[in-house]
């Protein structure tokens, strides 16, 4: 997970200068490994394609039959649905993380 794409992405932060925007996000990223399992889920999201493949596909072959778009159309719709879910867990998961974080570190605001 690249904690940059996270920089002035919450609010609770945003007002923060990035340099400690970046030290947070660092800290929520480690409490996200440690407490909130973001390591199983890592793994888990490497086969959550597969299985929004599957499943849009077994879907569609029963509500049309098999047809020659049906693999595409299985392949490109599953990788989305998995992309927007993984994003958003993802995502979640860091705000806890961070909310934790923050919750055991004053917040210095800039002078």
């Amino acid at each position: 997970m690249d904690i940059k794409d996270y920089i002035n992405a919450f609010s609770c932060i945003a007002q923060l200068d990035k340099q400690q925007q970046f030290k947070l996000l660092e800290q929520a990223e480690s409490i996200a490994r440690e407490q909130l399992h973001l390591t199983a889920f890592a793994v888990f999201a490497n086969v959550l394609p597969l299985l929004c493949i599957g499943g849009i596909a077994g879907i569609c072959f029963a509500s049309v039959g098999f047809t020659s778009w049906l693999p595409l159309l299985a392949i490109v719709a599953g990788m989305i649905v998995s992309r927007i879910i993984v994003s958003y867990v993802n995502r979640r998961l860091i705000l806890r993380a961070l909310e934790i974080a923050l919750n055991h570190q004053p917040i210095q605001t800039p002078s």
